[in-house]
Parts: C-alpha cells; sequence; structure tokens
C-alpha cells in the first residue's frame, strides 16, 4: 500500500536549526511517492528473513508473554524523555528475560544501545534518541551505528511517522553516507506506547507497524494488552539480535586504513573488508588482489536513488582509487562502460585494475565496485594553481591548447566506440604528470548494442543486464544527465536526445571555470551572471545571451581578456564553433527546436580541436542546410517547464562523482548538506532580465551587439 505524505511536512519550531527543518522537509517531499506500508509478514518476506522468523519464532514462545505485565505503565501525557526512559526499561526487561530463559535456545541482543539525546552524532548535526551499535567499542559515530529510535510524545495516530519521515530519513542518509554497503537501514520510532519499523531502502521506505511496548494507564483489558506487549517485544527482539552483517554492515568507512581481499573470480565478486574492529576477518582470493583503502575523498549519496562513494586506494603498490556504486539494473554498468572503451583502446581514460559485482540485484539495484587508477588532479585545479603564480600564468594559457586536444580526442575515440561521456564537468577530468584524463564514466551511455555479438554478450552476462533494456533507459535520460552548472544550453531548455555537441559545450564551460575569477564554494561575494545557476531555464537564456558577443563572452563568466595568461583565441574558437552559423548566432535556433540540425563549423574546430579531432568528428556528426533564423514573437514565447532547480556544483571537490544524475526534484544529497559542490556565493542578478536579453537574438545578421 503506497503512503501519501500531503500536508505531513514537519515544523521548523521543532529544530533549533531552521536549515535542518528545510532540509528535512526537503527529504520528506521527495519520499512523497516512495514510501510503502506493509503487514510484519509482508516486510519479513521483502527483506528474506521469512525463514529465520519462523525458526526464532518457535524457538521463543512464550519468551516475553508470560512476564510481559512487568513493562512500565506510562500516562499518555508524559514527555518524551519518558517514554524514552522507558523504552530502556523495556530494553533491559527483554535482556534479563533472554538471560535468564530455560529455552533450548534464546537469541542473545547484538548491539549495544546508547541514549543519544544529550550528543549530537559525530560529524553530524542530528542526535537520534537511542542508537544501537554492534561493538561498545567504536565510537558514536555514524559509520558505527546499526540501528537508531526516534521517539516522539504519545498520539493514537496511526500514521504519526508520516510528520516526522523527513528526519527519520535524515537519521538514514547519514548512516548511509558512512555505511556504502549498507543494504537496509531499520530506523524505530517510538509513539507514546507504540512502536513503528521505518525500513529504508534505495528505492524509498517501509513501514510497519511493530506493536505497543509499554502499557498505558486508559488499559481496559490489561491482559489482552499483555499478550500484545509479548508480541510486540519477541519482533522488536528479533531484529535487536540478528546478526551484525545480515544487512551489509561490514565496515567502518570512516577508519583508515583498511585492508580489503577482492576476489574477481567469481560473479558476483567476493569482497570483504578485513576489519578486526567488528570481529570479522574473512580471507578468500588470492594475495595479489589485495587492495590498501584509505580515507573517503567523496561521496554522492541520496535517500532514495543511485548512491557512489570514492576512497583513496594502493592497488599492488600502485595510487589507486576505489568506486563503489549502487546503480538501478536497468542503467549501464560503468565497468561496462570501460570495457567497451578499452575493447576500442579508446586514450586518455584510466586504468581499470579490478571490477565487478558485489549484489547483482536488491529492490533493482546493483552494487558493482571499480579500482582505477589515481588520475591527479581536476584541470581546474591545476589550473587555478598556476594562475595563482605571477611566473606560471603565461604557462596556464599555453598548456590549455594542447590539453583541450587530448580530452577532445578521448570524446571523439569514445564516439567512435559509439560511447558519449554525458557529463563532462570540472571534475571530471584530471591531469598528472602532463597527461591528461577523463574520468568517472558513471553517467555515460552505449549507444547501440556493439557489432561483436560475442563480446556484447559477454558484457551484459558479466554485469548483468539486458541490452535492449538499459539502452532504452540511458535514451530516456539523456535530458537529465550530468552535472547542472557544464550542462549545455540545448539541454538546460529541454532537449531529449545527447550528442557530442553537449559534450564539447560542456568543455568549454570547464575551461571557462579553470580561468574564471568567480567565487568558489565556500567564498563571499557574487557569482558571474554566465555562472549563475538560478533554474535550468534561467540558465540556458544566460547561456545563450553571453554568447552573443566576443566582446562581453569572457566578461560574462568572469575572464580576464589578457591574452597573456589566457588562451582567449581557444575559448572564442569554441564559441564560434557552439554558437555560430556563418557568421550568426544560432541562439534563436536553440530556442526554437533544440534538436534543429547543426552545421559542422571546420575552422572553428580545428583552431581548438587540431585538424585530426576535426576531421574524426565531422566523419560522425551529419551537417544539413542551416534553418531559417526565429522570428521575434517566437523567440519570445514562454519555454517549457524547467527540470532542474539545484545549485551549481564546485569545480574542484567532486572529482568522480560530479555527474550524480540531475532528476526533477531531486533530493538532498551528503554534498548538499555539507557545503561540497555548492557554491554559497550569491548569484548576481544586477536587474538582468534574461528572456528580455534573450530576444536580441532576433537580430539577425549581428554578429557582435553592444556588451
Amino acid at each position: 500500500m503506497s503512503i501519501s505524505h500531503k500536508g505531513c511536512l514537519q515544523s521548523s519550531d521543532e529544530y533549533e536549526d531552521p536549515q535542518v527543518a528545510a532540509r528535512q522537509n526537503k527529504l520528506a517531499r521527495t519520499l512523497e511517492k516512495l514510501g510503502t506500508r506493509l503487514e510484519f509478514p509482508d516486510l519479513l518476506r521483502y527483506l528474506k528473513l521469512t525463514a529465520e522468523y519462523d525458526e526464532y519464532e518457535k524457538s521463543t514462545e512464550g519468551l516475553f508473554a508470560d512476564n510481559a505485565d512487568r513493562v512500565p505503565t506510562l500516562g499518555n501525557g508524559v514527555a518524551k524523555a519518558t517514554f524514552i526512559e522507558g523504552f530502556f526499561d523495556v530494553v533491559r526487561f527483554m535482556r534479563n528475560q533472554a538471560e535468564r530463559s530455560r529455552l533450548e535456545w534464546c537469541p542473545q541482543m547484538t548491539h549495544k544501545i546508547f541514549n543519544g539525546q544529550r550528543t549530537f552524532l559525530s560529524g553530524t548535526e542530528l542526535k537520534p534518541d537511542v542508537l544501537f551499535i554492534p561493538n561498545a567499542r567504536l565510537p558514536r559515530a555514524c559509520s558505527s551505528v546499526s540501528i537508531v529510535l526516534e521517539a516522539k510524545k504519545w498520539t493514537n495516530d496511526a500514521n504519526a511517522y508520516l510528520a516526522h519521515i523527513g528526519q527519520l530519513a535524515d537519521y538514514a542518509l547519514e548512516l548511509r553516507a558512512c555505511q556504502p554497503m549498507r543494504k537496509y537501514i531499520p530506523v524505530f520510532f517510538l509513539y507514546g506506547h507504540q512502536l513503528d519499523l521505518i525500513v529504508f531502502t534505495h528505492r524509498g521506505y517501509l513501514r510497519t507497524y511493530i506493536g505497543p511496548v509499554l502499557f498505558g494507564t486508559d488499559i481496559d483489558n490489561r491482559v489482552a494488552m499483555s499478550e500484545s506487549i509479548g508480541e510486540s517485544l519477541r519482533r522488536l527482539w528479533f531484529f535487536l539480535t540478528l546478526p551484525v552483517g545480515k544487512f551489509e554492515f561490514l565496515f567502518d568507512s570512516v577508519k583508515v586504513p583498511t585492508k580489503w581481499r577482492i576476489d574477481t573470480s567469481t560473479t558476483p565478486a567476493a569482497i570483504s573488508p578485513l576489519d578486526s574492529s567488528l570481529g570479522e576477518a574473512i580471507a578468500f582470493g588470492s594475495l595479489d588482489t589485495d587492495v590498501f583503502v584509505g580515507g573517503l575523498i567523496s561521496r554522492s549519496v541520496r535517500i532514495a536513488g543511485r548512491c557512489a562513494y570514492l576512497f583513496d586506494a594502493t592497488y599492488k603498490g600502485n595510487p589507486a582509487v576505489l568506486k563503489l556504486s549502487w546503480i538501478q539494473t536497468n542503467r549501464l554498468p560503468e565497468g561496462a562502460v570501460y570495457r567497451a572503451l578499452e575493447e576500442h583502446q579508446v586514450p586518455n581514460i584510466p586504468k581499470v585494475y579490478l571490477r565487478g559485482v558485489i549484489i547483482k540485484n536488491l529492490d533493482g539495484y546493483r552494487l558493482e565496485f571499480l579500482v582505477l587508477e589515481y588520475c591527479g588532479i581536476s584541470i581546474v585545479d591545476h589550473i587555478r594553481g598556476l594562475h595563482s603564480n605571477m611566473k606560471t600564468r603565461a604557462k596556464a594559457a599555453l598548456e590549455m591548447a594542447p590539453y583541450i586536444r587530448q580530452v577532445v580526442s578521448t570524446l571523439s575515440a569514445a564516439l567512435a566506440a559509439n560511447v558519449l561521456h554525458r557529463d563532462i564537468s570540472a571534475g571530471n577530468i584530471a591531469t598528472k604528470g602532463g597527461k591528461m584524463y577523463v574520468i568517472d564514466w558513471g553517467c555515460a551511455k552505449i549507444i547501440k548494442r556493439p557489432d561483436d555479438e560475442a563480446f556484447a554478450k559477454q558484457l551484459a552476462t558479466y554485469w548483468t543486464f539486458d541490452w535492449d533494456e538499459v539502452i532504452a533507459a540511458e535514451e530516456l535520460m539523456d535530458p537529465f544527465t550530468g552535472t547542472p552548472l557544464c550542462m549545455s544550453t540545448r539541454l538546460l531548455l529541454e532537449a531529449v536526445k545527447r550528442s557530442i555537441y553537449d559534450d564539447l559545450e560542456s568543455l568549454m564551460y570547464v575551461v571557462l571555470d579553470a580561468f574564471s575569477d568567480r567565487p568558489r564554494a565556500g567564498d563571499t561575494g557574487e557569482q558571474p551572471v554566465g555562472f549563475t545557476f538560478l533554474s535550468n531555464k534561467t540558465a540556458g537564456y544566460t547561456r545563450i545571451t553571453c554568447t552573443l558577443s566576443d566582446k562581453c563572452f569572457l566578461s560574462c563568466f568572469s575572464v580576464r581578456s589578457d591574452t597573456i595568461s589566457v588562451p582567449k583565441e581557444l575559448l572564442q574558437a569554441m564559441r564560434r564553433f557552439l554558437f555560430f552559423d556563418n557568421g550568426k548566432h544560432i541562439g534563436a535556433r536553440i530556442l526554437e527546436n533544440t534538436d534543429f540540425p547543426r552545421v559542422f563549423d571546420e575552422s572553428a574546430a580545428v583552431t581548438f580541436m587540431g585538424e585530426v579531432n576535426a576531421k574524426n568528428i565531422k566523419s560522425m556528426v551529419t551537417p544539413l542546410a542551416a534553418q531559417p533564423l526565429l522570428s521575434l514573437e517566437m523567440a519570445t514565447l514562454a519555454p517549457r517547464v524547467p527540470r532542474i532547480e539545484q545549485a551549481p556544483s564546485s569545480s574542484s571537490a567532486q572529482g568522480m562523482l560530479d555527474g550524480v544524475i540531475a532528476m526533477p526534484g531531486g533530493d538532498l544529497s551528503i554534498e548538499d548538506r555539507k557545503g561540497k559542490g555548492v557554491d554559497t556565493a550569491k548569484p548576481n542578478t544586477n536587474g538582468f532580465d534574461m528572456e528580455t536579453e534573450c530576444a536580441k537574438i532576433v537580430q539577425a545578421g549581428i554578429k557582435d551587439p553592444p556588451p
């Protein structure tokens, strides 16, 4: 049964920090249609725990029912803290009953319980009321918590949890961020005497009613209530006695370093962190697959949807990156993309040391891993580092042309292999030792099934996907995939079909970002008009307007027109290639038809990408006759409903994670909360009317209108 949250957003009066309340309200809106109410047996079936519970139920008959009348009795009007104290009394009662039980077999509690009301959960701004941690020696941090409980005052509303689902989701999101291999995250919700269990999955959440766990003062039939409480406590005890690793709570992702043993000889791959803190040291596979995993580099984690985590690592003495990704089973695995690129010898991509599937299918999601070559720092960080020193400023401008040609050669070779990257952004172009790398192919798509049938079958079998299903799904995701700040103008204005032109336009924004003096994440000050992102519609209009004139093009992005320290000729060539046809700006055509046929400007292409790249790309795109320019009336028509309403991403923090899918109404991610990937500088509008300025495009024949 699906759940509606309408009208159930929580009040900021309940929280000291209004930003926390706003974030949790956003999480509640994200989950509005992603909740399912299940009866307890149905939840067990979903979690594949029916057999375990049946065995447990047979072995523990009467465990709590015979003495349930000893459970505390509390009035309806007592404070929340009193209900929490009552819950601790209930847990002590269950533990004592289990220890003194004369049953032939009685499971013991596998968790330590802590009161979390008085201190923030380490590294967060959250205070879950009760924490369950599998080992008392572990810190009270998100990386160590197995289950949380949140309590509220008594209410007779069976759907009380809906008013607090954002807060419960906030806890789950923090746990997921620190526990990458976690399958499910159980959160108990105590409202007065009653207990719910909310299980968060990658698809949303499941809610079931556990039952009463405390007596009220208004009970008419105490004997009948004792039976109900006894059954509720048996359900609760089942979850508190499950093995620690039942939901893949395998390791503390914050603890460093950790040695991993990875065996890729099986599908799915066997992967085991050798982490003695959890009392587990499973060893299998050969020694040459050992990977030392260091600190968390970055992560892109959402309450529902795909998630990715990057760790610093070492493989056979080589600096490496470990990437764990939860992705829908009907989407293209990143490991399969790398295999297709390798098959066609695409240059300037990371070496893949190890790859595999850890979980084939969990609720429609696949967990894959990659151990990749470390590829240095982002091109934006590299250029900005050179720009910070007067002696190396000229070097920055000189280096950019050959760097761009390396990147374009990668995109060209990938296109020849029927692969589009779809997320060219500042963090996804890296440099090391003078060599450029195009990284993070997690948003890429393979345009069509490989002609080599044996190879196509091998990919689909190993990565457990269906070609027709994946190609159709990736086609549908074309408009929504990428980093908003670097997405092409036509995609921001709702083009539905991706092309190499979109990746090349994204590349231009990366170069502009590298040489821009704009404020970065955490800085104060106003963003230049070209990097102001209020919504996809305004950003699309802005980009068209900013590219109208070569006199104001660079200044719109806060790039100096200094020809010594800025590759001005290269940037102007990219602008001409992407936004002009026979000397006339094509913005009007983009507004009229985002998928209009493009004319390949070979002269401009050669200037910034080189003759060989220009020839190769031209052979793979179809030049068609130019379309008539748009009329003034057509240019000022109201655009369609915008899709993306997100803050811009920083150029340097995200690395391989910039390209989280930009879905409609995207939920709050961990980067949003921590300030990673979000520019806090104010957007610069200065009375700048995007639609009015954009209408000037219809002035046919004007190459360089006044700035």
